[in-house]
């Protein structure tokens, strides 16, 4: 499970009729606030100020850098839904200079509020990810038969140009409507579920970022008068949803509003979805433009094999060319004479974390051959490219046995490096062992490690400080194996 911090920018205070300390922002800055609503008013910041902009940037920043979250999320909120009319006049005044059209300048507020956060997190912590949830009809008649709230000209947010400008890692339209062929609903407004998924996935895969599709499971409920009406739907609306999703890879996941209404297990849809849509584990998807470079491979993989069990056992990899390492491990198992296949998740049977490094199976059977694969995952899910992997029969004879090692020379890290640098390598068997550095020409210029060495992994590192920069090599020989590679002085 991840950590995103679900955030609503600007909003301060909800009714006037609220208890508010002292210190709170709308008591401390009153002047960058605005009213909005009839007889009992809310107060939310004005989004076109930049004193704003920057204090709510400063406030995420500072979740950012004090807590270990993995993602930020804004809600949909960033100018009121029902439309403004000159209640910024105050800052479009001081701002709007230059702008022949108001609604184009508030367009832009956000936009530009929008990119600033994104580029504030990616300085200070690029693995963590950033997304937002617009409302679902980008504008009204965009795709042909929608028709509804336009976001792009009601409340201002032109999700489009977040993504355009990839600005954003994820985005989670609020596709708060069922799947109805566009049947015209109230006011002759038509919302359909099956027209706007896809034109949002066209969207964002156009610049390859992610669609988390957002599904209105409060309405499985009916409460006409709640804060967010309901209507009843069956529960099988949702698990049409999430399997429209998946059809032709369109969407990478799913965000449910609220989770509630699936942990309560309303009308049976948890059970529904653990069932069905939910059967298998799942792996979040990777985002290769935050990282690309997958961790090194589990090592010396072995199993005990008793009775009516399997016990793995393997160990963390060294650290790869990013200095990233495991964060988790995932096993795959597969039952003769069937073959493993890292893109099934049927075949995954468990998923540890962190430094855990051993599972133990109690689902075998006796006298059944099975194959076991460990691969290693880093904290932005990209997948170790090898595997360790294992064979073997289960018995009545407790037995142990080991996955063969090999012979494999990682590439230096930092590269390039001033003045140190790490080597990594695996020895297959005991051997004795060189590694050492040339520069171009294949002039020795450094001696590593010269030695005997037992099978395993093994880690040293360099210094260049006497060297002049440069391009250099370094070659691992033990035995027959012999690997060469370059780094950067």
């Amino acid at each position: 499970m991840e950590l995103h911090v679900w955030i609503n920018p600007y909003r301060s205070v909800f009714s006037s009729t609220s208890s508010i300390h002292s210190t709170h922002i709308s008591k401390t800055q009153p002047s960058w606030h605005i009213n909005y609503g009839g007889t009992n008013p809310y107060k939310f910041l004005d989004p076109g100020l930049p004193q704003v902009r920057e204090y709510v940037i400063k406030v995420v920043m500072d979740i950012v850098r004090r807590y270990n979250i993995d993602g930020v999320h804004y809600d949909d909120y960033f100018y009121p839904y029902g439309g403004m009319t000159n209640q910024d006049s105050i800052s479009w005044a001081a701002y709007g200079g230059g702008w022949a059209d108001r609604g184009d300048w508030r367009r832009n507020n956000v936009n530009t509020f929008v990119a600033q956060l994104h580029d504030s997190i990616k300085a200070v912590k690029p693995w963590v990810k950033y997304g937002v949830s617009p409302f679902g009809i980008w504008k009204s008649g965009v795709p042909s038969g929608i028709s509804g709230l336009s976001a792009y000209s009601q409340i201002y947010c032109d999700a489009v140009n977040w993504i355009t400008n990839k600005k954003i890692d994820y985005l989670t339209p609020q596709l708060y409507w069922r799947i109805n062929n566009g049947v015209t609903g109230p006011n002759g407004a038509a919302q359909d579920f099956n027209n706007l998924m896809p034109w949002w996935s066209g969207q964002i895969k156009s610049v390859n970022r992610h669609l988390y599709v957002g599904h209105a499971a409060h309405n499985l409920g009916l409460n006409a008068s709640a804060p967010y009406p309901r209507s009843d739907w069956p529960a099988q609306e949702m698990q049409d949803q999430v399997s429209s999703n998946r059809a032709n890879n369109r969407a990478q996941g799913s965000v449910f509003f609220s989770s509630k209404w699936l942990t309560g297990n309303i009308k049976g849809i948890g059970d529904s979805l653990r069932n069905n849509q939910y059967k298998y584990r799942a792996l979040p998807p990777p985002m290769p433009w935050l990282d690309s470079i997958p961790p090194l491979a589990p090592m010396n993989l072995s199993a005990t094999i008793a009775t009516n069990s399997v016990t793995l056992q393997w160990q963390k990899p060294a650290k790869a060319l990013d200095n990233d390492t495991a964060q988790y491990f995932v096993i795959y198992r597969v039952q003769s004479p069937d073959t493993i296949n890292t893109n099934k998740v049927q075949q995954i049977i468990k998923i540890t974390w962190n430094d855990t490094v051993k599972f133990i199976d109690n689902t075998v059977m006796y006298g059944e051959t099975y194959t076991y694969a460990v691969t290693s995952f880093d904290k932005l899910d990209n997948e170790s490219n090898m595997y360790a992997s294992i064979n073997l029969t289960v018995t009545g004879v407790e037995d142990v046995i080991a996955a063969p090692l090999v012979f494999a020379l990682a590439q230096n890290y930092p590269n390039p490096f001033n003045p140190t640098t790490t080597f990594n390598f695996t020895l297959s068997n005991s051997n004795q062992t060189t590694l050492k550095v040339y520069d171009l020409l294949g002039r020795e210029v450094a001696t590593i490690a010269d030695e005997l060495l037992e099978a395993g992994s093994h880690t040293y590192q360099f210094s260049g400080a006497n060297l002049a920069s440069g391009v250099y090599l370094y070659r691992l020989v033990s035995g027959s194996f012999v690997e060469t590679k370059k780094m950067v002085l």
